[in-house]
Parts: C-alpha cells; structure tokens; sequence
C-alpha cells in the first residue's frame, strides 16, 4: 500500500512539472504571437488599406471625367436638337447651301457625339478594370501575408 502511495505521489510530481514546463512554453509561444502579430499583420493591414484609398481615388478622378464627358455630350445632344430644328426651317425656306452646311456640321457634331458615347464606354471599362484590379490586389496582399504569418509561425515553433 505504501508503494502505491509512493508511485502515485511520484506520477503527481512528474506530471506537475511537466505542466509547469507546458505552461511555460505556452507563455513563449504567447508572446512570439504578439509579436508576429505587431511586426507582419498590421504593416500588411496598413499596405492593403493604402491600395484600396489609392484605387478609391483613381475610381473617383475617372468618375469625374465621365461626369464632365456626359455633360458635354448632353450639349451637343442640344446642339444637335438645334441644328436640326434650323435645318427644318431652312428646308421649308428652300435655302438649299446653309441647310447642307448645316446638314454637314449636324453629321459632324452626331460623329463627335458617338465618339463621346465610345469614350464613355471606354471610361467605365477602364472604371471597372480599376476596381477589379484593386480587388484582386487586396486580395493577393492578403494572401501574401497569410503566408508570411504561417511561414513566421512555422519557423517560431520549429525553432
């Protein structure tokens, strides 16, 4: 009875240092975490929130472009309107050279218009382009840190 006593105080003990030693590492591995944390986490969190302010800012300039494009095209759409309605006068004038020059300007401003609607197009394209390039970005920066992190963590346990 006395050994038993004796072999299970011993187990107590063994086990209550190899706790101690569990505890202690937890502790290391604790602080190592904290500082992959402060040292590669927030640098990749600060990086990605510069790009998505930086694609944020491209999109709004290219905005503003396709706003000032759209405004112009609105005005030779009126001028257009304009000319047109001149060239319905002067066909029932009989005024048969202004109405062709001004048959040539509306055929001009009408090119000029759809040449607009092409830049329009190109602009959203090129909006759209942004925004997917600034995700995919994103996303590889993150990707990217994971990787660091798990690489990090990785060489943290092994050593």
């Amino acid at each position: 009875m006395k050994k038993v006593i004796v072999v299970i105080l011993i187990i107590f003990g063994v086990s209550n240092a190899y706790t101690q030693d569990l505890i202690k590492e937890i502790q290391k591995l604790t602080l190592a975490n904290d500082s992959l944390q402060k040292q590669v986490i927030k640098p990749l969190n600060d990086s990605i929130l510069k790009l998505n302010s930086a694609h944020s800012i491209e999109i709004a300039k290219l905005n503003e472009q396709l706003k000032v494009i759209e405004i112009e095209k609105s005005e030779l759409n009126k001028n257009i309107k304009t000319l047109e309605s001149t060239v319905g006068e002067l066909n029932k004038n009989k005024i048969k050279v202004e109405r062709d020059n001004l048959k040539a300007k509306c055929d001009s401003l009408i090119i000029k218009v759809k040449e607009l609607e092409n830049l329009i197009s190109a602009k959203d394209k090129q909006i759209a382009q942004e925004k997917e390039l600034g995700q995919q970005k994103s996303i590889q920066e993150k990707e990217k840190g994971k990787s660091e992190i798990l690489n990090l963590i990785i060489q943290t346990y092994n050593k």
